[in-house]
């Protein structure tokens, strides 16, 4: 009877290290949220502008408005999450096309089956 083979060693301490970056990076970002507690605010770059314009020109006016504005904070968070999504699986997907084109260039012609 064949035993199954066990992934290589060197590719379980890969994953174990992999493991144990994540989980201390974890760590490190609540530990800083714990100590820092009530300075961090999130407050976003538009926020930021717009303080700055009113507090250069107080008579300021806008001379255009959004077409649609999200009815709460929590939906404008989620739209932003779900913008970033799309943004890293456009950037992933990209980059996997680019690499396998890489890779297909780079094999040896005579390697193709006679399937292909």
């Amino acid at each position: 009877m064949d035993r199954p083979s066990s992934p290589p060693r060197r590719k379980r301490t890969s994953v174990a290290r992999t493991t144990l970056l994540v989980i201390v990076g974890v760590a490190l970002a609540y530990a800083g949220a714990a100590l820092l507690g009530d300075r961090l605010r999130f407050g976003g770059t538009d926020d930021r502008a717009s303080s700055a314009i009113l507090e250069g020109d107080p008579g300021y006016r806008r001379w255009i408005s959004p077409l649609w504005a999200p009815s709460s904070k929590t939906a404008e968070v989620l739209l932003f999450g779900l913008q970033a999504m799309i943004g890293a699986g456009v950037l992933g997907f990209a980059i996997a096309r680019l690499r396998g084109s890489s890779a297909r260039d780079a094999r040896d012609p005579r390697d193709v089956d006679a399937g292909e």
